[in-house]
């Protein structure tokens, strides 16, 4: 199948990041399947999106510049971020994996086309939310998304179906799966 339902007016997406270590092949260890920089810059979301249109990306510190790279090439300018710290049952921050810093955090940001206006209800500008699952992101930016901003919405990289939103990802199933693959407008 082909994603059918653009232009889309809110984009959520948490792509499969390199690592900058060759030597591994898969995120977090064997969790899930990596895409390579150029695979990520060249996905035709521009085409996805209407001419006013959020664009919300995850992304990981060492890849905050190849993000910049992904914004612009995907049609979009950079306006914010916000991290999520990840807090570990004992309410301290979650240490992660790292070669500099063990990253207890992930960024958040806000990409826009067009005109878009700040959503009437101005969040505080950090996620303090507990890791879940892998790759899991807090459901209170989906909630904020819904609540602020215009859709149809769209999930790049879902990992499951949420009402409402066209979801896209290779971890769901046939059923879940709105649509299988990205193609442009023609």
């Amino acid at each position: 199948g082909v994603l059918r339902n653009v232009p889309f007016g809110a984009i959520y997406a948490d792509p499969p990041w390199p690592t900058l270590n060759r030597r591994r092949q898969l995120g977090n260890g064997t969790h899930y399947n990596l895409m390579g920089a150029r695979e990520i810059v060249e996905l035709p979301v521009a085409a996805l999106a209407a001419d006013d249109a959020v664009l919300f990306l995850w992304v990981t510190w060492p890849n905050l510049p190849l993000s910049m790279e992904v914004v612009s090439s995907w049609g979009f300018r950079y306006i914010s971020g916000c991290p999520w710290v990840k807090i570990a049952s004992n309410g301290n921050p979650w240490l992660g994996l790292g070669r500099w810093f063990r990253e207890c955090s992930e960024l958040l940001i806000v990409a826009i086309r067009g005109h878009v206006r700040p959503p009437k209800v101005v969040r505080k500008g950090i996620i303090l939310e507990g890791r879940g699952k892998i790759s899991r992101k807090p459901g209170e930016v989906q909630q904020w998304i819904e609540g602020g901003f215009g859709g149809p919405y769209l999930e790049l990289f879902a990992r499951r179906r949420r009402p409402g939103w066209t979801c896209w990802g290779n971890e769901l199933s046939e059923q879940e799966m709105t649509n299988a693959k990205i193609k442009t407008r023609t």
